[in-house]
């Protein structure tokens, strides 16, 4: 089955983040998003609850007051930047109180029938499916321990768009297998722990990359 990544991010819990700090120009001045990246900035919001700056390559940085959530939609592991971003981000902010890390993928997988392909692969027979209780759809939610965290997988049926002319899109039915690989920080200051932690990020991706493999095909 032929797979793409569509979606990366990486997501920092912790508590009392101040938001409204977060605006171009201090991920410029702080070197956060250093200035030699050249980096354009498409759209921003900064206010006391959420704050947000996107840029015209479509990563993404929001704030709450309960997290912060860096977003490469189109990332190519090897290139993406976002861990750089964490990284810069929590060394500027050293004191807060970080909880946790989340390294997040998202695949999109092609198969002609998806909920069909799952429920054959991962269901066994029974009450559940039967020709009384014909079943339609499965959505699976899997957790094992991982490196001193948890790896969590979740597959669904999903829709992609594809573009096929100027203005025509079609849809298809495909799987959608999205990762989340979850690290508690037990220190504090955290920063040494998150940074040891963010240096997993492709160790994360390949691990994904190997179990898509193996139990999907």
């Amino acid at each position: 089955m032929n797979s793409k990544l569509v979606y990366l991010s990486i997501v920092i819990i912790g508590d009392s983040h101040n938001p409204s700090i977060l605006n171009p120009d201090f991920l410029r001045v702080q070197n956060i998003v250093p200035e030699d990246w050249n980096w354009k900035v498409k759209n921003t919001l900064t206010t006391p609850p959420l704050s947000m700056v996107q840029y015209s390559n479509k990563v993404r940085i929001n704030a709450e007051k309960s997290k912060i959530e860096i977003i490469d939609p189109d990332g190519i592991i090897e290139n993406s930047k976002i861990p750089i971003i964490a990284k810069n981000y929590i060394s500027i902010l050293p004191h807060v109180p970080y909880k946790a890390v989340g390294i997040n993928f998202n695949v999109a997988i092609e198969a002609d029938e998806p909920n069909k392909f799952l429920i054959e692969k991962f269901l066994n027979d029974g009450p559940w499916k039967t020709q009384v209780h014909q079943l339609e759809s499965i959505g699976l939610k899997l957790s094992y321990p991982f490196d001193n965290g948890k790896f969590n997988v979740t597959l669904d049926e999903g829709i992609e768009q594809q573009r096929i002319e100027k203005e025509k899109l079609i849809e298809r039915k495909i799987i959608i297998a999205n990762a989340n690989f979850h690290f508690e920080c037990v220190t504090y200051p955290a920063v040494s722990e998150i940074e040891e932690i963010l240096q997993r990020f492709s160790t994360c991706w390949n691990h994904f990359s190997e179990y898509l493999k193996e139990v999907i095909g």
